[in-house]
């Protein structure tokens, strides 16, 4: 136990030293220019990739998420939270519910993707019943949706700089059978912290039944989404279901949340130990670092990364005493 605690000491002192490190040289360069020069002279209209990710003839760049890297990966709520070390400054919603024999957890994100792209995703990822603790801050790994579970999905992303003009299109992934759907244009938010009203999205899914939709709004309820009086009037954080097919229009809310589970019930999972609001409806709502530079948002989420090892080795501790 000794050894293990001093192997997670080292580790986080090490990620201490590199964050602080990639921050402070972060303001000295240019990392848009850095990335962004990766970016557009590796992944082209002439089919090439990098790290399983394309350009489309629509122009826009997506994960090749019909049979990516990723899939073999997984997912847990740790690699969001380290996501702002990798400059990845992101809104979610979480919906997590049981429905036939396993669990489901099916996310949404928005947001800055490094220095370089904007965009936005869908993900439906599953696990077995007995493989979820449902305690939080315990880290339950999902797995990617096996190709049965697939469902059918349309992700339609718009920007406004500043979030204050008209929103834009800048991409549609088309309704198709995904697990992940991804879309991704070059573009710089003005402000990386939650939300991030530069963008919304809006998502339509297909699930197996009527029954499932249902479980799926009822956690959109509980995360704040409102119901719209018909598919035409969707507004700004509402959903309309129409039988198997639920379509949300999002744009402020950052949520994560139960439906109906053994011992929890349905409710919000609190993130009290995030470094922003978490039930932000509003721009008002934002933290005191809302204005803040890419330097500070990531010194920022790297202090409160270590708290939450630094919490998580203390519980590790008292559990091996």
């Amino acid at each position: 136990m000794k050894t293990a605690k001093r192997i997670l000491s080292g580790l986080i002192a090490a990620i201490m030293a590199l964050s602080i490190h990639s921050s402070v040289f972060a303001a000295d360069f240019n990392w848009k220019d850095f990335f962004g020069n990766i970016v557009y002279n590796t992944i082209g209209p002439d089919g090439s990739s990098f790290l399983g990710y394309r350009y489309s003839d629509d122009g826009y760049y997506y994960c090749d998420d019909k049979d990516c890297w990723q899939k073999g990966v997984g997912y847990n709520e740790v690699y969001d939270k380290w996501a702002p070390v990798a400059a990845m400054y992101i809104d979610q919603i979480r919906v997590r519910f049981q429905y036939e024999g396993k669990n489901w957890m099916i996310q949404l994100w928005k947001g800055q993707y490094g220095y370089v792209l904007i965009g936005a995703e869908i993900g439906i990822y599953t696990c077995d019943l007995d493989k979820y603790s449902g305690g939080v801050g315990d880290i339950n790994h999902f797995q990617c949706a096996d190709k049965s579970d697939w469902l059918k999905m349309q992700l339609d992303c718009y920007y406004s700089q500043g979030g204050k003009g008209p929103y834009n299109k800048i991409f549609t992934r088309d309704y198709d059978t995904y697990w992940w759907a991804t879309g991704f244009v070059r573009g710089q938010l003005q402000k990386y912290t939650i939300p991030r009203t530069e963008l919304k999205t809006k998502n339509r899914i297909t699930f197996k039944s009527e029954d499932m939709a249902n479980i799926f709004v009822q956690g959109l309820k509980v995360c704040g989404f409102q119901r719209a009086g018909d598919l035409k009037n969707l507004v700004d954080d509402s959903y309309y279901m129409e039988g198997k097919d639920v379509y949300v229009l999002w744009s402020t809310l950052y949520n994560d949340c139960f439906v109906n589970y053994p011992g929890r019930g349905t409710g919000l999972i609190d993130k009290t130990d995030t470094n922003t609001n978490t039930n932000t409806n509003t721009d008002t709502n934002t933290n005191t670092n809302a204005d803040a530079s890419p330097f500070i948002t990531a010194l920022v989420s790297v202090v409160n990364i270590l708290k939450q090892l630094m919490a998580l080795l203390s519980n590790f501790s008292t559990t091996a005493a």
